[in-house]
């Protein structure tokens, strides 16, 4: 389990990434007005029902990290991964973790820029991160190609949080993007294997879109190619105050009328592409 503070609707929150059983965050639920469950299993949801206000539905896939590199090898979607991969090893990419993590934050910031999925991460917010998470990095020849910050939550998976790639307009490296992401992740996946965790978790897939011209569709894709398991671990809100649940609820349901309306489709994507306003509609 994983916790660190952060903020909802102006209030103060705890965040508590997979938590196991309803006693190891029981405490938290004192300690603050909001508290968040990052994928909590599905088995638990009932048990932290008394202090629900908002359920949002997750999947992810996971990589059993128990069983020895060439079963794990065989589990790679033979043309898709496992040949990438391959070519990737070919090409003499090279991966490091912890060490310029300047470049892998500008190459984030970049990637934020273009996608503008989010706010970037401020110097501040990047000092805080690199005690408690791994970064790693892919580049060849000098060059930046794609980055991941790691949230390893020792013994039993370790999760991507921020990810960066390279603009694949650029002619010096188009043509290895692809490559250079997936064998980061597989290089990821070795390295916690040997460190003996448990699980590779890709946080997050959309395993019941099956419209192949959307994004989703194409990064589930790529993460069902490396053999995952995908299982369901819903994000919980808490809030121990019955007064505050009644309203944060409130304010939910609002947010899902908003969500539901007719908005253009022009509109949406606008929208979503703005970070404070996006929020609302993810």
């Amino acid at each position: 389990m994983f916790v660190h503070q952060t903020k909802y609707f102006k209030l103060a929150g705890m965040q508590v990434w997979f938590p196991q059983s309803v006693q190891e965050v029981r405490p938290y639920l004192d300690q603050a007005p909001v508290v968040i469950l990052w994928q909590c299993p599905a088995p638990l949801v009932e048990e932290f029902r008394p202090w629900i206000f908002r359920t949002r539905p997750f999947h992810t896939p996971l990589i059993d990290l128990t069983p020895t590199e060439e079963q794990l090898v065989q589990k790679l979607h033979r043309t898709s991964c496992r040949k990438e991969v391959r070519q990737a090893q070919e090409m003499g990419l090279v991966v490091t973790r912890n060490e310029d993590t300047g470049a892998a934050h500008r190459l984030i910031n970049e990637s934020i820029r273009r996608l503008r999925y989010r706010d970037e991460v401020s110097e501040k917010a990047w000092a805080a991160l690199l005690p408690e998470h791994d970064v790693f990095l892919c580049q060849w020849q000098g060059l930046p190609l794609a980055a991941h910050v790691m949230l390893p939550d020792r013994p039993g998976r370790a999760r991507p949080i921020l990810s960066g790639t390279a603009d694949r307009t650029d002619e010096r490296v188009r043509g290895m993007i692809g490559h250079a992401n997936r064998f980061l992740h597989w290089r990821e996946v070795l390295y916690y294997k040997a460190e003996g965790f448990r699980y590779y978790d890709f946080g997050g897939c959309s395993p019941a879109n099956t419209d192949k011209a959307s994004p989703e569709y194409a990064i589930t894709q790529f993460k069902l190619s490396f053999g995952v398991e995908v299982v369901e671990e819903p994000m919980l809100y808490l809030a121990k105050h019955p007064g505050l649940r009644a309203i944060l609820r409130g304010l939910g349901d609002a947010r899902n009328a908003l969500r539901r309306m007719p908005w253009p489709d022009s509109w949406l994507q606008a929208v979503r592409t703005t970070p404070k306003l996006g929020d609302l509609f993810r």
